[in-house]
């Protein structure tokens, strides 16, 4: 189970004998870590900056704010990875950008593990399902498999590891 920066990848891999063979794989070009740190920055970090400041057309793809919303996605990234060990995660930008009225502006916003939980939920739901369809394509079953390993920043979320448990019914 390899989730990563942009991409999930699955594979089925046997040892017998001593040699390793790739039993089936699957993945998601789409689908990593990126996502969820957009997710925090379009969902829960410029909601509550344009709660409390005006930015006439503050949105990612707008060339205008291409660098306060960068600085918002690098704090999310750090942010959620914070949250793979507390329960909170402050986030606190000495200097984002100026608001419309020329204002520079300081930005706190306080990131929850549940918070997170609730933005990776679809995608870890994406990642199960590649799982399965990869393990019912091989006719194989959560007993069937003996050892999950993990690899990738985002694997290290408990909820992740949770979500895989019970998911597809095999233990990590």
């Amino acid at each position: 189970y390899d989730m990563g920066g942009g991409t999930f990848d699955a594979a089925i891999v046997q040892l017998r004998d001593q040699t390793i063979s790739v039993v089936n794989h699957g993945g998601d070009n789409h689908l990593g870590g990126k996502l969820l740190d957009w997710a925090i920055v379009e969902e829960v970090l410029i909601p509550a900056l344009l709660r409390e400041r005006r930015l006439t057309d503050f949105r990612r793809g707008n060339r205008k704010w291409l660098a306060p919303i960068a600085k918002l996605k690098m704090a999310a990234e750090q942010a959620k990875i914070r949250l793979s060990r507390d329960a909170t995660a402050d986030i606190l930008l000495d200097y984002l950008c100026t608001d419309d009225r020329g204002e520079a502006i300081q930005f706190e916003c306080e990131l929850t593990r549940n918070d997170l939980e609730r933005l990776a939920e679809p995608f870890i739901l994406r990642s199960l399902n590649v799982c399965r369809n990869i393990l019912a394509e091989s006719r194989l079953g959560a007993g069937d498999i003996e050892k999950v390993l993990l690899v990738g920043g985002p694997t290290l979320m408990p909820y992740l590891r949770a979500c895989l448990t019970d998911g597809l019914g095999i233990a990590l």
